[in-house]
């Protein structure tokens, strides 16, 4: 369930974290089989491994909904757009004095060592892992080699965030995916968090010591200056939707396109939003006719038609799979034309009401099912333990 909810809650993160949820696995594997003889039995190791191998198959069934698509229907979006301009991975590395800098800001990242937000680790963290593996050589510590793979771990994560990592990511397939290698500031924050708990756990025990205590309280006054907010003031114009119109105009390399459209550098619906009326998201491009707005939803549109003979309606909506239309109710051929793919189809003469709706793909119609199976099955193991217990 939490393997599926990372995915569910932010897709790169859930692409960092499986590397290193598997490479846990490896080590766990590895750590219990130890101990046994040099020619342990496959069928053993394959028991044991089985267990992880189904969580983590039924976490990717619970948020199946959201990446199968994402995965069989990537081919309909520019995939550019993910890896230019400020998204390019190869511009957002961490300098190794940024771990350790104290400054703590609410800008973005840039290219260069002058980000405006806060790349670090901190000190204390580092302190606590280095105490960590300096009681685990001396075999001061319960789990030493527990504490050993945190440390590696951690060293190869931040070793991966520097410049220095830069042809390991030009081989990775999917590091553009990442598009910023600070990210993985999320996985040192587990792993310390772990070794700073190791370097002041007392052996054989499941307690703290006082000065260990002491110590948490230090780190949580430490680390109160950077809970403080930054107020910015907030205008009526920041919760429109002209808001998103002005974050365009500022980020023209961050506006998302399909497979059929050009990036657009206008639109006529840009004065509709600055002059707060009515939206008018369809036009007669051939034909006699005019056309009325109905109803405008975030999934849908409806517009009456009254056309003097057969007209080419175009709604102001990229085309892409999911989307259907029906006039008076009935289904009609619709498709993308002209420089942006826009939804077009005919209406034949008369008055019409002429709608459009997003719906289901047969990708995203079998990511569902996988998901609500998977539900199913989550909850069936669930209730068998419980009854168990």
């Amino acid at each position: 369930l939490a393997y599926g909810l990372i995915v569910l809650t932010h897709s790169v993160t859930g692409l960092l974290f499986s590397p290193f949820l598997g490479l846990y696995i490896v080590f766990l594997l590895v750590r219990r089989s130890f101990p046994c003889a040099v020619g342990l039995p496959v069928r053993r190791l394959a028991r044991e491994a089985l267990s992880p191998a189904l969580a983590i198959t039924l976490g990717l069934g619970l948020s199946a909904i959201f990446w199968l698509p994402l995965v069989l229907e990537r081919v309909y979006i520019v995939q550019e757009q993910w890896f230019r301009g400020q998204y390019n991975y190869l511009l957002q590395f961490v300098y190794p004095h940024q771990f350790l800098s104290p400054f703590w800001g609410f800008g973005h990242a840039v290219e260069g060592p002058e980000d405006g937000m806060s790349l670090q680790i901190g000190a204390l963290p580092i302190i606590l892992g280095l105490l960590a593996a300096a009681r685990a050589l001396r075999g001061d510590i319960a789990r030493r080699d527990l504490v050993g793979f945190l440390a590696i771990t951690t060293v190869l994560i931040v070793f991966l965030m520097t410049p220095a990592a830069r042809p390991l990511w030009q081989l990775a397939p999917l590091g553009g995916l990442v598009q910023f290698p600070w990210r993985m500031l999320a996985l040192t924050a587990l792993t310390t968090a772990a070794l700073a708990g190791a370097a002041v756990a007392e052996k054989g025990e499941e307690r703290f010591s006082a000065w260990a205590c002491a110590l948490g309280l230090l780190a949580t006054l430490a680390g109160f200056p950077y809970t403080q907010p930054e107020l910015t003031p907030i205008t009526p114009r920041d919760e429109s939707p002209l808001a998103i119109l002005d974050f365009e105009r500022r980020y023209p390399d961050m506006i998302g396109s399909t497979a059929w459209a050009q990036p657009p550098h206008d639109s006529p619906l840009v004065a509709q939003y600055e002059s707060g009326g009515p939206l008018h998201k369809a036009i007669i491009l051939s034909g006699e006719g005019t056309v009325e707005p109905i109803r405008h939803g975030g999934a849908s549109e409806e517009v009456l038609v009254r056309a003097a003979t057969e007209v080419r309606l175009q709604f102001l909506t990229y085309w892409y799979p999911g989307w259907r239309a029906t006039v008076d109710g009935q289904p009609v051929e619709i498709g993308p034309e002209g420089p942006h793919g826009l939804i077009t189809l005919n209406v034949p003469p008369g008055e019409h009401r002429v709608a459009i709706r997003f719906g289901d793909t047969p990708a995203r119609s079998l990511a569902a099912a996988v998901s609500g199976l998977s539900r199913l099955t989550f909850l069936a193991l669930g209730t068998r333990d419980i009854r168990r217990r």
